[in-house]
């Protein structure tokens, strides 16, 4: 008699445990929820959260609810390479979420690639993503360094010196800034890369200076690196500064000063926030938090990505290869962050970059030019 009862428990349980599952499509994301760009990862994190309860509250996907799986690279390639590979033989997820940093983006699509796995990143920037597979795609517009370099030859910049960070997101972006600033008839005076453990600056700063450029572009590989490397580069009276996105990341409050008239280009005043939509996932996001976003375009970005995603998986449901056919051929979709399609290589059309400068510890748009 004990056997027939325990026999039937474990049947139950089973059954219970099934019936859990087939309600539920499990998701993955990996983000830097820790390190130097914990605080975009994080942002990504509120994002995603927020549109995964909202699309529950209504009903799921088809019916099913939406699980989320989190994992922390810390902007790692090898730990992105091990939570994608760990997401998709562990927790057999047909999406992936991720990640913050390009080369961690790069890492877990190869992954993803290889086993026919949706990757959607929402701040993945770098040009070389463009080419990280078929299955591969960002709600982030492709780092397009040209305007920037626009801009400095309307200041009647044309020497340039540059500190790079070598880490695949800055040393992308170098090749295309040299080429544009060449192609603008300008000079690269000066070309210098600092390793990403490295926290005094000051001989390559020196080196710059000794050039004697119109300018210097500052592309760092995090905002905390990016106030130190600014801190150094004004006591050298190094000037006009000009940064990279990295930039995003750095808080005026930590040092004002420092990043004072910094004129970078991103994605600050990019997000609509009188719109109706943006209203409501900013007031989830201080409702949930206590605050307002650090970075709007990062939370609004991260938001819209699992919209489309849904979208995809109501055609779909969980096929991959069907979804990923579906975001090529998607309409226009209306997000947070504007509306945009994705392109043959998987990156947004319609969503822009823009020109701003740190001003009186806030960082202002000058310009929405792309």
């Amino acid at each position: 008699m004990k056997t027939i009862t325990v026999s039937i428990l474990m049947l139950f349980f089973v059954a219970s445990c099934s019936s859990v599952q087939e309600d539920t499509i499990k998701v993955g994301a990996i983000a830097a929820l820790s390190g130097n760009l914990a605080v975009i990862g994080q942002e990504e994190r509120i994002g995603l959260d927020i549109a995964i309860s909202e699309i529950n509250e209504a009903g799921g996907v088809n019916g099913k609810r939406l699980e989320v799986i989190w994992e922390d690279d810390a902007c790692d390639n090898k730990k992105a390479t091990n939570s994608a590979q760990k997401l998709i033989a562990v927790d057999n997820v047909n999406v992936i979420f991720g990640s913050t940093c390009t080369g961690t983006s790069m890492s877990a699509a190869a992954i993803a690639e290889e086993n026919k796995v949706i990757l959607m990143s929402a701040v993945t920037s770098g040009s070389v993503f463009s080419d990280a597979g078929d299955f591969a795609f960002r709600t982030n517009p492709v780092d397009n360094t040209k305007d920037l370099v626009d801009y400095l030859f309307s200041q009647q910049v044309k020497d340039v010196a540059i500190l790079s960070a070598q880490n695949d997101f800055a040393q992308s972006l170098r090749a295309d800034f040299v080429r544009f600033v060449e192609q603008a008839g300008g000079v690269i005076v000066s070309d210098e890369s600092y390793t990403i453990d490295e926290v005094d600056f000051r001989l390559y700063l020196s080196k710059m200076k000794q050039a004697a450029p119109d300018a210097y572009f500052l592309n760092v590989d995090s905002g905390k690196t990016g106030i130190i490397i600014a801190r150094q580069a004004k006591e050298l009276g190094l000037t006009p500064l000009f940064g990279n996105r990295g930039f995003e990341a750095a808080r005026p409050e930590d040092d004002p000063v420092a990043l004072e008239g910094i004129v970078i280009y991103g994605t600050a005043g990019v997000v609509d926030e009188s719109s109706a939509k943006a209203q409501k996932l900013f007031d989830a996001y201080e409702e949930q938090t206590g605050k307002i976003p650090f970075c709007a375009f990062c939370v609004a970005s991260s938001y819209d990505r699992v919209y489309v995603v849904a979208k995809a998986m109501g055609v779909c449901g969980v096929d991959a290869e069907c979804m990923k056919n579906w975001l090529y051929e998607m309409p226009p979709y209306e997000g947070v962050i504007g509306s945009f399609v994705f392109d043959e290589r998987g990156d947004p059309q319609g969503v822009k970059y823009g020109i701003s400068v740190f001003r009186d510890g806030k960082l202002v748009p000058l310009s929405s030019t792309y």
